[in-house]
């Protein structure tokens, strides 16, 4: 049988996860309580000694009685204390994971998997679909630095130089001041990239971030004639430090501080003992500007994966019906409409749909 924890069981949870040998902060209770969309919830299944859990967020469906899943903003999915029982343990993990849904009616799960943890694949097979968006990259902190120095691209290493010569400073913040200062910078810069909703944060969830016990996070910020022009927040845990947040300053963006400031959080996190840097990927999973700007740091790279799995097609196919009756309704109520243009519901690759119309 399996079981569950909530963020009132925070210890219970916390002890659970950090038997995982691959957990990260990004499965933490105090990470899930910052996550305001529905319900933080650790499901465990334990099998002679092995044990397989998945954090999740069980979201209500509003106007029915159905719920659905979903995962933590950045890297989430499965995790196993014994990676080497993965085969042995998956069918009844997935039996057990099933009959939860099925229980809470759950219509539908959708959630980013980690690209450092690849059991995560195989102890999802069968539940709908791990599908491959694109690749993140990686830093080997375990190298020494010359070698880490090496495997930067010679333009970056030339521009690192240049970013120094300016007299532009990466230095660490500690201050509260500094961290609402790097919120509205970051808020600034997700509204000059029109960013999707999903990538806005409140200035408390920045305080909490700081002060943070279960992870370490770090501040980084560069200076330019005492203003601070670009920030970076990282976090430590479990031997990987995590790439998490980025802005710069729009007048600033030529300059490409955060070059600076992820060439010292690599010195950082070496430092304090971090075996791996994981920079993510481009927005959205996507190949764009920020992947080619995280690439030039190195050849390394890991896939990144989500797991999109319908649980109950005929509740799926109605409320996108239903959805599609309610948008119909609203469009001919306004004057002028709403344009959908020529994609079809069905040719988007959004998921679950129901929640996109």
């Amino acid at each position: 049988m399996y079981r569950l924890y909530t963020l009132c069981q925070s210890d219970e949870w916390l002890q659970i996860i950090q038997q995982m040998p691959e957990y990260d902060f990004y499965d933490t209770p105090e990470y899930h309580q910052l996550d305001t969309h529905g319900d933080a919830l650790l499901f465990v299944y334990e099998q002679d000694e092995t044990t397989v859990c998945l954090p999740m967020i069980l979201r209500e469906i509003p106007g029915t009685h159905f719920k659905d899943v979903t995962s933590v903003y950045g890297y989430a999915g499965p995790l196993i204390s014994n990676p080497q029982m993965t085969s042995t343990v998956a069918s009844d993990f997935r039996a057990n994971l099933n009959a939860f849904f099925q229980k809470e009616k759950v219509v539908s799960v959708f959630s980013r998997l980690d690209p450092l943890k690849e059991q995560q694949t195989e102890l999802l097979e069968g539940l709908g679909n791990t599908c491959l968006l694109n690749q993140t990259v990686t830093l080997d902190l375990t190298l020494s630095q010359e070698e880490q120095w090496k495997m930067y691209s010679t333009s970056l290493r030339r521009q690192l130089r240049r970013i120094a010569d300016k007299g532009i400073k990466c230095e660490v913040a500690s201050s509260t001041t500094e961290w609402l200062t790097f919120a509205e910078l970051y808020d600034a810069s997700m509204k000059r990239r029109n960013a999707n909703p999903h990538y806005f944060f409140p200035p408390t969830y920045f305080l909490h971030l700081r002060k943070a016990c279960a992870f370490e996070t770090l501040l980084l910020v560069s200076r330019y004639r005492g203003e601070i022009i670009a920030g970076g927040v990282f976090t430590m845990c479990n031997g990987t430090m995590q790439y998490h947040l980025g802005a710069v300053k729009s007048d600033y963006v030529t300059f490409s501080p955060l070059k600076q400031i992820v060439d010292e959080a690599r010195r950082i996190g070496y430092s304090k003992g971090m075996r791996i840097f994981h920079l993510g990927g481009g927005y959205g999973g996507e190949e764009n500007s920020l992947f080619a700007f995280k690439s030039r740091f190195s050849p390394l790279r890991k896939e990144f994966r989500v797991w999109k799995y319908c649980t109950n097609e005929e509740a799926y196919a109605q409320l996108i019906e239903a959805e599609k009756g309610a948008q119909n309704k609203a469009d001919k109520e306004t004057e002028n409409g709403t344009e959908h243009g020529t994609e079809t519901f069905t040719e988007r690759s959004y998921f679950p749909l129901y929640r996109f119309i």
